[in-house]
């Protein structure tokens, strides 16, 4: 990871938690300068994400939607108007690198992959992890071999958990009824830059 260290590193997530949960390869790299953009989060997601910020000093943002990205309405433009507002955060930041969710959604979550698309759209320095739950959302056993050959050429770093972050944040999330992950912390993770 000592690539990354003095590099500007722009996460963007889908739900407030995901964060620690998904990108803690990022988030728990001191060395890195890290900033926060979430779409989604209920009113105690947002409270625990600005607390979060606050105890990482580093800078962190959610935008105005609640619920699942996937359901909100196409009919009057609500869908396409939170695309539109998160390309716009990532075009106006200034930072090396973009972190964002994997192209299955680590666990196929569809509001992942709806982030991952507006990011992939928007610059071409992104950075994600191999990291893939099985089961919930997909079908699948692990990641295909057209995903691996596609997506995942460029290995920046393995990384492992530092679980006392990790910890230490769920924590902050808990202490709102705002964690939104379930099972216990994926231990190691590849980190690729597309």
């Amino acid at each position: 990871m000592e690539r990354f260290h003095n590099k500007r590193v722009l996460m963007v997530m889908a739900h407030c938690s995901d964060e620690v949960d998904l990108g803690w390869p990022i988030l728990q790299e001191r060395e890195i300068y890290r900033e926060v953009i979430v779409c989604s989060g209920s009113l105690e997601g947002k409270k625990a994400l600005k607390e979060l910020g606050n105890e990482l000093e580093i800078k962190t943002t959610c935008l105005d939607y609640d619920g699942w990205l996937c359901e909100l309405d196409k009919e009057d433009g609500t869908f396409v108007r939170m695309c539109k507002e998160l390309q716009k955060k990532i075009i106006d930041a200034k930072y090396d690198y973009i972190f964002t969710h994997n192209m299955m959604g680590e666990d196929g979550n569809v509001d992942h992959q709806i982030v991952h698309n507006v990011a992939m759209n928007v610059k071409s320095r992104i950075l994600m992890t191999d990291i893939f739950i099985s089961g919930g959302w997909v079908p699948y056993a692990a990641i295909s071999f057209n995903y691996k050959k596609t997506y995942f050429r460029e290995k920046e770093a393995r990384c492992e958990v530092n679980l006392d972050f990790y910890d230490k944040c769920r924590k902050i999330y808990f202490g709102h009824s705002a964690w939104q992950s379930e099972g216990d912390p994926v231990l190691t993770c590849n980190l690729y830059l597309v």
